[in-house]
């Protein structure tokens, strides 16, 4: 049986400007457990769309990080609610 892996991931995605020293574009992480990092590459008429395009990753994955707390924070209250009601 495959075993199954569970990671959290607690920082904000941000596309960043890496063509200078790398020739890259990439969206990467402030959670520095992992330092995990996408790099952006494709059929793109230029970097600045490819910027852009990365810009938008990186805005769903915070999206979606934004979320998790969100449910979080509302089990939490649940709880609470439950306990001291």
């Amino acid at each position: 049986m495959k075993k199954r892996y569970r990671t959290t991931e607690s920082g904000l995605w941000k596309a960043k400007d890496w063509l200078d020293i790398y020739g890259e574009i990439v969206v990467e992480s402030d959670d520095n457990t992992h330092d995990a990092l996408l790099l952006v590459r494709g059929d793109f008429k230029n970097n600045d769309e490819r910027m852009a395009y990365a810009r938008v990753i990186a805005k769903r994955l915070n999206a979606f990080h934004d979320l998790e707390k969100q449910k979080n924070a509302q089990r939490v209250f649940l709880k609470m609610k439950t306990k001291y009601s």
